[in-house]
């Protein structure tokens, strides 16, 4: 198992300067104590801009948006800057992307004049095809499609790793994005709000679109974020925690009960189809099951620290619900901890941040997700991209991707 960040830009009691040296504090950290990678949410500005500042104060660690929201950027714009961070970083990028949630994407779209929410997927699905092409083709292409078009199309600078950066989707358990992520090849990118059966259903499907790929180890590349906070004791850490985390379970409370009694005005009952498509509902009501109780006041701090949701503790009990996530889940390759967040002061998360390393995660890196068991016949096909709505885009082992120019094939690891 990997650990990284997953920095989500959101201290509301600070100014924006201020908060972004937070955020910078944090992953100079992580690079200097081992971790892997830290990917930067974008919801509140371009995370490609704090990509390269952060790339010029760290060494080793990998950065990348979480998430590029591409039905609101023209494609070749994405993956200019794609390439530029690449190439700044030497190596060090990572291209997330995906819809963007409710911040990336609705108002977005309305802002700059792009229609409705009804063809953000669509747009989308599109733009990705668009970066891929311009990764893949050694010469100048045209692009025509429902939402994005141009003509001699060429990407300067090129990639600095070979073909492309490495490339990841984040989802919240759309049944087509899983199904994409795991043919293609893309790393998943989930969030922290799915319980471990939400997220082994969702891994159940991705792992099934890799088997029919040929792809032996998909697990590997999922990222899976959760809240941790390690302190000597476990009392420390809750104490340490409850002052940042009340406010926002208190909201988060009230949005399970809102939900809770709109479905039950409704006549939908847990289980029900309802709960499956309502994230809120489905996670709430399973937590609430686990605690064996039925009043969201029961999601206390307490509870969900002890019941594994939030990963808090002493090094020893951190590490053991690592292990029981990973179990639940079937198994991931990578840990993110949130970060982004005043979750205790500067230097009680940075102690988190040290005994993670020093102590969780030793007991718990040996754990790794079994392969899958290709399907009889399977194999990538090359009959190209396609997504709902999309179409077929290019072909997905393009010959052009092996074809550069002299000059643009890179080095696949970081110069020190």
């Amino acid at each position: 198992m990997e650990f990284g960040l997953f920095s989500q830009h959101h201290r509301p009691a600070r100014s924006v300067a201020d908060a972004y040296e937070e955020d910078l504090f944090e992953v100079v950290a992580a690079d200097q104590l081992g971790y892997r990678e830290a990917w930067i949410s974008e919801h509140a500005f371009p995370a490609e801009l704090f990509i390269c500042k952060a790339a010029a104060l760290t060494r080793s660690i990998r950065l990348g948006p979480g998430v590029r929201p591409l039905a609101i950027h023209h494609p070749l714009q994405v993956v200019t800057e794609a390439n530029a961070c690449d190439q700044l970083t030497r190596g060090r990028y990572q291209f997330g992307f995906g819809l963007g949630g409710q911040l990336g994407g609705p108002r977005k779209l309305e802002q700059r004049g792009l229609g409705d929410d009804s063809q953000r997927r669509a747009r989308m699905w599109e733009a990705i095809g668009f970066i891929r092409q311009a990764w893949a083709s050694a010469e100048p292409f045209d692009f025509e499609g429902a939402f994005w078009q141009g003509t001699g199309i060429t990407v300067q600078p090129p990639s600095y790793q070979f073909p492309h950066p490495p490339i990841a989707i984040s989802t919240g358990g759309s049944a087509e994005t899983l199904e994409v992520a795991g043919r293609e090849g893309f790393a998943l990118l989930l969030g922290q709000n799915d319980d471990g059966r939400s997220v082994a259903e969702m891994l159940a499907g991705y792992s099934a679109a890799a088997a029919e790929a040929a792809r032996l180890r998909p697990r590997d590349d999922v990222r899976l974020s959760r809240l941790v906070y390690v302190a000597e004791r476990t009392d420390q850490a809750i104490s340490d925690l409850r002052s940042a985390v009340g406010p926002q379970l208190e909201s988060e409370r009230e949005l399970v009960r809102q939900h809770l009694e709109s479905a039950a005005r409704e006549g939908h009952e847990p289980g029900s189809d309802r709960f499956e498509r309502d994230p809120v509902l489905r996670t709430g009501s399973r937590i609430l099951a686990e605690l064996g109780a039925d009043d969201p006041k029961a999601l206390t701090l307490e509870a969900l620290a002890e019941s594994g949701y939030y990963l808090v503790g002493d090094p020893d009990t951190v590490a053991g619900h690592v292990r029981r996530l990973f179990d639940a889940t079937g198994g991931f390759g990578t840990l993110l901890l949130l970060a982004g967040r005043d979750l205790a002061a500067r230097d009680g998360r940075l102690r988190s941040l040290r005994l993670f390393m020093e102590q969780v995660a030793p007991a718990v890196r040996d754990l790794r997700p079994p392969p899958t068991t290709p399907l009889a016949g399977a194999g990538v096909t090359g009959d190209g991209f396609q997504a709902e709505g999309g179409g077929q885009l290019f072909g997905t082992e393009p010959d052009a991707a092996r074809k550069r120019r002299p000059g643009s094939a890179v080095e696949r690891e970081p110069r020190p």
